[in-house]
């Protein structure tokens, strides 16, 4: 039967801590489970924990330990300090698209390396453990988080973290055994929101993955409270970063052939005769269909910053003694694009 109190929970902490001291070892961690399972609570409180008890931190920053978007992942990794935790929340909406996948697989590397080397607990938020891609599943997660919630006899929600680790046979194709989590003695499983976790724990019980299952506590009100300010600020600062690339691309491409003139007349009036990121959002990236930006002025100079300190400097300087020999126009002020350095 399922352990309700929290000694698993805390025996778990020190069990990923071993792993980092004595193997010396990084940990990728994936938290998968339905809306509202638990996932932010458990990485949280896993991460609260773990920092209380090993860097004696009575208070948690959230601020410090959970990332919403690729730059603070890799930003945080290089500040933080050795063995700390990192939790990627809401992941599936920057580290494991499907277009990261296609097009920055390099960075996948550049991320595994930097784990490695700070020895972090990397903790990801996901929906479902089958989205990740199987070769980072496989190559990259030393442990998967099964959330799963249940209302026990007075209507109290529970849940429950059921704990894989993956079979490091090499010859195994399928690290984490996911077939064998579909069926009981030739019967098909279904789990729904009321299926009792005794029947989960009988289909994972003998599994080959399976390592441990156990409740945790709640997050405390005002730091769940706090948790939810913090990420529907970031998550909605984060939104227009996300427009559907063949959607911008056709928006481009409608605008050059039919708002051309509009184009031009933004170019001849600004101030420096070249686009800025007020004529990219308002002309080029307008849609025609509701005459709303796709992309805000912000995000837009934050893509030209990022894109300017990856390109070589000589070219940059090409570009910069071209922009020089434009005739200043006087105007009124505008959203420049950043300066070229």
């Amino acid at each position: 039967m399922v352990n309700l109190s929290y000694e698993n929970f805390i025996n778990f902490i020190k069990y990923i801590r071993s792993i980092q001291t004595k193997r010396d070892n990084d940990l990728f961690i994936g938290v998968s489970g339905d809306k509202g399972s638990g996932k932010s609570t458990f990485a949280l409180q896993t991460a609260r924990f773990y920092v209380e008890k090993y860097f004696n931190e009575s208070y948690f920053s959230f601020k410090k330990y959970i990332a919403y978007n690729n730059d603070e992942v890799y930003r945080k990794m290089n500040t933080l300090p050795l063995y700390s935790p990192l939790i990627a929340d809401e992941a599936v909406r920057f580290a494991w698209t499907r277009e990261w996948y296609k097009g920055e697989h390099k960075e996948i590397i550049k991320l595994g390396t930097q784990v490695r080397t700070k020895k972090l607990i990397f903790m990801m938020n996901i929906p479902r453990f089958a989205w990740l891609d199987k070769a980072y599943r496989e190559g990259l997660l030393d442990m998967w988080v099964w959330l799963h919630s249940y209302t026990i006899e007075g209507g109290e929600m529970v849940v429950y973290a059921i704990i894989f680790e993956p079979d490091r046979n090499q010859g195994e194709k399928d690290a984490w055994h996911l077939n064998k989590l579909t069926k009981t003695k030739g019967k098909i499983e279904r789990i729904g929101h009321f299926t009792p976790i005794e029947k989960i724990e009988k289909l994972v019980r003998n599994h080959p993955c399976f390592f441990d299952i156990f409740t945790f506590p709640k997050l405390p009100d005002e730091l769940y409270q706090q948790h939810l300010k913090l990420r529907e600020r970031r998550v909605f600062a984060q939104e227009d970063m996300y427009v559907d690339q063949k959607q911008i691309g056709k928006t481009i491409s409608y605008n050059l052939v039919y708002n051309w003139h509009k184009i031009m007349e933004a170019v001849e009036q600004s101030r420096k005769k070249k686009p800025n990121t007020r004529m990219i959002s308002d002309v080029f990236l307008k849609n025609p269909i509701n005459n709303k930006p796709l992309i805000v002025q912000s995000t837009i100079h934050k893509w030209i910053e990022e894109m300017r300190k990856k390109v070589p400097q000589q070219n940059l300087q090409e570009i910069e003694n071209i922009l020089e020999e434009l005739p200043e126009n006087e105007g009124e002020e505008e959203d420049e694009m950043p300066e070229m350095q």
